[in-house]
């Protein structure tokens, strides 16, 4: 009898496919041996019994007590086999309905869509995306205050110019929809469309614009407000000139940004200009930028992408650092769809993009595809694992901290920084953040330290590094320190102050007498006291002071300037007599090391009574900090 698999209950597809070939080979085999001895024995009319005897050998060698008892144990077998075979070919139809050619490529279809699955669940693709309800809804821009959607478009289904609110649920199911919801006209009467739009303080913001029904340049921008959830028309407010795509609201301040002009400008909360920083990459074909957001200090602005399939994938979302002064470029992040180059908001930890083409809002929970893979991961956007390259991490550990350690295999370490930015003066080619993550404040970064291109010679530029701290309760970082390519380095703030008399001063004949400064001409870190002339050291190191005093003496007068240190003489700047009556100026300096709190004033002693110069350039007091 042939040597049979038995199928466990509990084996899968694949792990029964084997066996099933293997039963079906030996059942073909032993059927083809009796076969082969039937025919033998019809052959002989049956009239040969050694051939009946033999035919009542099994290929399992054992021998049945008659021929018809081998005949019915092998079709016994040949029922089950015909039967498996037939769960076999069930097992080949999909959920769909759709058969197979064979369970194997059932098996692997299910291992693909798998393999999907464990990407999406792991690299948080997109979590679902949903369709307009009509035709170029989604062809502006989306946001939501997370108890609805709304979509905002300039084109009805028949693609002519109005202006439509869109409202679904946060399921995207269709709510309604406000029609004409802006029919205001520009200067000479033309049409004006809406851009993105945005929630800002309950309310929803929505740029308008006069460039797609034929206005010309300098174009027309306003924003709109509407109340919610019910859509009524609130105000609307001129912001100048320029197609205002997306306006948001960030450090109390509007920040806005243009299709026709690669730059972002900010108002205040009445829309009055404070301020206009260009942005360093060029529009793309379709245009400049169509929306913004702000993000833990960074400001992602999404390019224009194609109004439709075919063209170019979406250009992307460049994401830039703000130093309180200018943009710098970081990287260009893809978008999720070719056709998600439009609006762009975050509500709840979700991203919502506008795709123009799939006429859809694509919804994600995270910016950025793929994973770094750390030896620990607390999360999916943070690494927080030691990670070695070349070597194990952390080759000097501390408890409790985080390494990222690279060994070279004969000479050093290198961690490289590369930009592939174009060529140009002030271009960022990498930075390293500091970041604290419980920190309250909308920029969470406390420093940074980058490395810019500088010079005129193109591809052949030099480099400047730029040092950037955090003030105590503050919310952004500015650079403190830079070193220029030249050598120069820039310190902003270095503790130093100026302070001269601009009051004239009556010196006790005999006496030390403090000299009074009540002018400050600088002071960086707001360390001279004009009321007390004295200077109060703020951060410990080593000052390099200078000063001087002025004043008409007598002949034979003798005339000591000491500075003082905490109350205590520290050095005698000058003691000297004088030959004759005459008009003369007393100066010195020394370098005097001084610990947080430690105070210095001048003092002066005259033998004669005398009255000081109230001059900058005679009387004067000054400090700097050198290390």
């Amino acid at each position: 009898m042939a040597n049979l698999q038995k199928l466990q209950g509990s084996d899968t597809l694949r792990q029964m496919w084997p066996k099933i070939n293997a039963n079906d080979e030996a059942l073909n085999a032993e059927l083809a041996d009796v076969l082969f001895r039937l025919n033998n024995i019809l052959a002989d009319a049956g009239n040969s019994n050694p051939e009946i005897v033999d035919a009542r050998l099994g290929a399992d060698g054992a021998v049945r007590p008659t021929l018809g008892n081998l005949v019915r144990e092998v079709h016994t077998q040949l029922l089950s086999v015909l039967g498996i075979r037939d769960e076999v070919i069930d097992a080949r139809i999909g959920g769909d309905g759709q058969a197979r050619d064979s369970v194997g490529n059932l098996i692997r279809e299910i291992e693909s869509i798998q393999k999907t699955i464990s990407y999406i669940t792991e690299n948080k693709a997109i979590l679902v995306s949903f369709q307009a309800h009509a035709k170029f809804r989604a062809w502006q821009g989306v946001a939501t205050d997370g108890n609805y959607i709304y979509v905002v478009t300039d084109r009805n289904e028949n693609f002519e110019l109005e202006n439509i609110i869109s409202v679904y649920s946060m399921d995207g199911l269709f709510i309604s929809e406000k029609r004409n919801a802006y029919t205001g006209v520009d200067s000479t009467g033309k049409f004006m469309s809406f851009g993105d739009c945005s929630i800002i303080d309950g309310q929803l913001f929505v740029p308008v614009y006069n460039c797609n029904s034929g206005g010309q340049s300098p174009y027309e921008s306003r924003v709109i407000r509407y109340s919610l959830p019910d859509l009524t028309l609130v105000s609307e407010h001129n912001i100048g000139t320029g197609v205002a795509e997306c306006i948001v609201k960030y450090q109390n301040d509007f920040w806005v940004c243009y299709h026709d002009l690669q730059q972002v400008r900010r108002f205040n909360s009445s829309f009055a200009l404070l301020n206009t920083y260009p942005l360093s990459q060029p529009a793309e074909l379709e245009g400049g930028y169509q929306s913004l957001l702000w993000e833990d200090g960074y400001l992602y602005l999404n390019m224009h992408g194609s109004n439709d399939y075919g063209r170019l994938y979406a250009p992307g979302l460049d994401k830039y650092s703000f130093d309180g002064n200018a943009f710098h470029f970081v990287e260009r992040i893809k978008p999720p769809t070719y056709g998600a180059g439009q609006g762009i908001d975050k509500a709840n930890g979700l991203y919502y993009w506008s795709d123009r083409p799939g006429n859809q809002i694509i919804v994600t929970n995270k910016l950025k595809n793929g994973l770094l893979t750390p030896l620990n991961r607390e999360s999916d956007v943070v690494l927080l694992g030691s990670v070695g390259l070349g070597t194990k991490p952390a080759l000097y550990s501390t408890a409790g901290r985080r390494y990222l350690s690279i060994k070279g295999e004969t000479s050093i370490g290198v961690l490289e920084l590369a930009s592939g930015a174009p060529d140009a003066d002030g271009i960022p080619l990498g930075s390293i953040q500091f970041v604290d993550v419980n920190s309250i404040s909308p920029d969470k970064r406390i420093g940074n330290i980058a490395m810019y291109l500088e010079g005129n010679t193109s591809n052949k530029r030099g480099g400047a590094i730029a040092f950037a701290t955090k003030p105590d309760n503050s919310d952004g970082i500015s650079v403190k320190m830079s070193i220029h390519g030249d050598g120069i380095v820039d310190i902003a703030n270095q503790s130093g102050f100026r302070a001269y008399q601009s009051t004239a001063q009556t010196l006790t004949a005999a006496t030390f007498t403090k000299v009074l400064f009540q002018t400050k001409e600088f002071d960086n870190q707001s360390e001279f006291d004009v009321n007390l002339s004295r200077f109060v050291c703020k951060r410990g190191g080593v000052y390099q002071v200078s000063c001087g005093v002025g004043f008409n003496q007598p002949a034979g007068n003798r005339t000591i300037l000491s500075l003082m240190k905490n109350g205590v003489e520290y050095a005698v700047l000058y003691d000297g007599v004088s030959s004759s009556a005459t008009d003369a100026s007393f100066a010195g300096g020394t370098l005097v090391k001084l610990a947080p709190g430690d105070y210095i004033e001048l003092f002066v002693n005259s033998t004669n009574v005398v009255n000081t110069f109230a001059l900058s350039k005679r009387t004067f007091f000054t400090a700097l900090k050198l290390v």
